[in-house]
């Protein structure tokens, strides 16, 4: 059998048989109706022929497209997906019949086309072309072939790739296959949890991927930073419990993930901030020692005049205070008892005066205690956390998207977590505390937060 078929018009046969010589000269074995001989079932021998062959070449002419057995024999190669059609220059690509006029169809004088689309179907040439009759179709077929052999080793090998992506669970494996497909690997950390924190080192802009509970920091003077994930939580007092101010529970979304300060800014993070000419206020330490102890004696707007001071260093990263939202999201860290550690805390878990306000006598140095489930530390106890958030008497109204409340009493503000001074009842997540804001007292400090 041959290895192409060729259907046509026999008004068109010098077209025909052009095409014929010059595909046995490369090589190609063709079948078409001069081959019949005599004494055979015709329309036998053609559907014979016609299925057996590698390939069919349609010849569309002014004649064949009007020709049933032409119009019978595209389709039925069609079916069996290996026609290839062509047409004389004289013939508009719309007075080919439906539906092969959408087919792409080459022009029958474009043998490098016709051979390159034999490629493309790997109908190789069966047969030695002939000495000086090659006019570039076994070399079109052969570069086609190994192009096709190319892409199909290039697939594998980004199958294989993809696979090892999916498969790999650590920052340091990805990584090690970010140049061979970065938007897989990127999409891989996503799905990990990981969050890309924009930092820098050494001055220069830099990019980290951080899971939820990992920490950075952007300058050496910078409080280290803890990342915390996007979620969802129920931020006040359940119905007939706590204080007026914590209802009604409601429902709050943190859209996505945000830093915040692993501890409160400490007397060693602001005097490194005043050394630098960031801040002016200088706070006294009540004689318990500076360090890394909390600052104190710091009111909202000293904590902004910090965060300034920290934005301008930190080279457009958003160091902020948290919301009020964002500040008992990062408390209860996932739970929704009183505490981030239970319905109850010891003096083994935070800093704060058992059995008569003021017992604890002082602050305790950062880190004291355990973290809570976010890998933050201080959140009960220590010193009262100044928020963002303007005072309102009640949640009726609050933004439940965990952004800022920045309408109501702006001149007084919100602070959470309890401290040395006070006892167990106000370091609970829902409990709510506010002061004016220039107030400085031995028991206020604040924490920070940096959007990505």
């Amino acid at each position: 059998m041959a290895d192409i078929f060729i259907s046509y018009s026999k008004k068109h046969a010098g077209l025909t048989e052009a095409l014929a010589r010059d595909l046995e000269a490369e090589g190609y074995s063709t079948w078409w109706d001069t081959s019949l001989v005599a004494g055979v079932e015709f329309p036998r021998e053609i559907q014979g022929q016609l299925d057996a062959a590698k390939a069919v070449i349609v010849v569309w002419t002014e004649s064949s497209v009007s020709s049933q057995w032409v119009h019978a024999e595209a389709t039925r190669a069609d079916a069996q997906k290996k026609l290839i059609t062509v047409r004389d220059a004289a013939l508009e690509i719309h007075e080919i019949p439906l539906p092969f006029n959408t087919r792409h169809t080459e022009l029958v004088s474009d043998r490098a086309r016709i051979f390159a689309a034999l490629a493309q179907k790997q109908i190789a040439p069966s047969k030695q072309a002939e000495a000086g009759r090659v006019t570039g179709g076994r070399a079109i077929w052969e570069a086609a072939l190994a192009q096709q052999a190319e892409r199909r080793r290039a697939d594998a090998r980004g199958i294989e790739i993809r696979e090892k992506i999916a498969r790999a669970t650590g920052r340091e494996a990805l990584f090690e296959l970010w140049k061979e497909d970065p938007d897989a690997v990127i999409a891989r950390l996503q799905a990990l949890g990981f969050v890309k924190v924009a930092s820098q080192k050494d001055g220069k802009p830099v990019s980290y991927w951080l899971k939820p509970g990992e920490s950075f920091r952007d300058f050496s003077e910078a409080p280290e930073m803890v990342v915390v994930p996007a979620g969802e939580f129920m931020m006040g007092s359940k119905k007939g419990e706590g204080e007026a101010s914590e209802h009604p529970q409601h429902k709050v979304a943190i859209p996505q993930a945000f830093a915040v300060g692993k501890y409160p800014v400490t007397f060693a993070e602001w005097d490194a901030a005043s050394a630098a000419g960031g801040v002016s206020h200088k706070p006294g330490d009540q004689g318990w020692g500076r360090g890394r102890r909390p600052v104190i004696n710091v009111s909202w707007e000293d904590a902004q005049d910090y965060i300034k001071w920290l934005n301008s260093k930190a080279s457009g990263n958003p160091y902020r205070l948290l919301s009020e939202a964002e500040w008992e999201y990062a408390c209860r860290a996932g739970t929704a008892t009183a505490y981030s550690f239970g319905d109850r805390i010891t003096k083994n878990q935070a800093q704060y005066s058992e059995g008569g306000y003021g017992s604890a006598s002082k602050t305790a140095e950062s880190g004291s205690f355990p973290a809570n489930a976010f890998g933050l530390h201080d959140m009960h106890g220590n010193v009262w956390e100044w928020c963002a958030d303007c005072k309102n008497a009640n949640y009726r109204g609050a933004p439940s998207d965990g952004s800022a409340w920045t309408a109501g009493d702006c001149s007084v503000r919100v602070l959470r977590g309890g401290s040395w001074f006070y006892v167990s009842q106000a370091l609970r997540a829902a409990y709510r505390f506010e002061d004016g804001a220039t107030g400085r007292c031995d028991y206020t400090g604040f924490r920070v937060a940096r959007t990505f």
